[in-house]
Formats: structure tokens, sequence, C-alpha cells
């Protein structure tokens, strides 16, 4: 339950901060986008704050965390700190080279490669939340550097050929 009487906004992502202690929620349909966070250590989930920016970066609805919990990535690309000081939490780190919508994020390992499922920044700058998200691009964890990138396969249904967009990203742990 929530307790002050409101809780994360109709249609926001809700996820599970690595260390279970708070829970981080990604706003939809608000202009500006923004991020809250929760503490979830009681039996009753209590709002603690939203970020420090008000329009400064996008958020675009959606997050995922890094595999140590240190890194939040936005589904616009932008990354920002997790931190239990709330004037680190939050805070603005960068961004995803080359990517324009980010639909999955995933962590080989606390330490391993940071892989992307999204468009490339090359696919719709004026609607990036209609862009195909066609490829996974693998990032080095420290600096995020772009190591490379994989389109999808295609397929091929009823004789006519299609470029594979993804939606998902699993990763085993080796």
């Amino acid at each position: 339950s929530l307790n002050s009487g409101y809780g994360p906004y109709a249609g926001a992502r809700i996820r599970l901060h690595p260390n279970g202690d708070y829970l981080y929620s990604a706003s939809n349909g608000l202009s500006p986008s923004d991020f809250e966070k929760y503490d979830v250590r009681g039996d009753t989930a209590r709002r603690l704050y939203d970020s420090p920016y008000h329009g400064d970066y996008a958020f675009n609805g959606d997050l995922w965390f890094s595999g140590d919990g240190a890194r939040i990535f936005a589904r616009s690309g932008n990354v920002f700190r997790a931190s239990t000081s709330q004037g680190q939490d939050m805070v603005y780190g960068g961004s995803l080279a080359g990517v324009s919508t980010v639909n999955a994020v995933a962590q080989v390992g606390t330490s391993g490669s940071v892989l992307v499922l999204g468009a490339p920044a090359s696919a719709s700058p004026w609607y990036p939340e209609q862009a195909a998200v066609t490829e996974v691009r693998s990032y080095e964890p420290q600096f995020l550097a772009l190591r490379g990138t994989v389109r999808l396969p295609k397929f091929v249904a009823n004789g006519t050929s299609h470029q594979g967009e993804g939606r998902f990203l699993f990763v085993k742990g080796d």
C-alpha cells in the first residue's frame, strides 16, 4: 500500500531497485516526463521525492537499472545515477550514444557489458517513441563507450521479408 494518499501517476512504469529497498517510477503521458522514488522498506510504500529536473532531460516513460544498481537508464537513452543520498540520486550522468529510444537494458552480471535494445538515433527524431527498435547495442560498463551493434534478424511471413523489432531483452549470466 502507499501512504500520503497518492502514488505514481497513472500509466507510470515502476521498477524495484536491485537492493530491494526502493521503487522508482517513470511517468508516461506527462510533459515533462519525470522519475519518482518510493521507500518500500516498511509495510507501506512512502514517496520520497522526484528527480531534480523539470524538463531539462527526457525520461520518456520507462527505466532500467545497471546490474550493480548504480545507474538508471531511461527510455530516452539518458543515464542517471541512483543513490541513497537525495542530492546524488537521479542526477544526470550522460547518455547512450546512438540511441533514440530504448525498449530494454540488461547488464551481463554486475560488471559486464551493458546491452541495450533500442532504435538507432537516426530513427524518427520528432517521434522517438514510434521508432522501430531494430538493434542490440553493446556498451562497456564503466564509461558506456559503444562496443558494437547487432541488427535484429529479418523474418519471412507469407512470402514477404520483414525487419525484426525487439520489445524484450534477456541475458544469460555468462
